[in-house]
């Protein structure tokens, strides 16, 4: 008596995809960086600026304490 088993199917990365994932990460990282950068400028603004932008101190503050993976 003869047992054979099969094999379960490959599974391809093909570059194609692999390099579409990697370029969905690199934009990911990349907004949340500039998320970063952004409100890093909004906990330096003044209330003269905030004024400005019609943005109230508590709204700033909000969007400031949001951590960057949060829109």
């Amino acid at each position: 008596m003869s047992i054979s088993f099969k094999s379960a199917p490959a599974v391809s990365l093909a570059p194609a995809a692999t390099s579409g994932r990697l370029t969905q990460f690199r934009e990911l990282v990349g907004l949340w960086v500039q998320r970063m950068r952004e409100r890093a400028e909004l906990a330096q603004c003044d209330e003269r600026d905030l004024l400005d932008m019609g943005v109230s101190r508590a709204t700033a503050l909000a969007e400031i304490r949001k951590p960057f993976w949060r829109e």
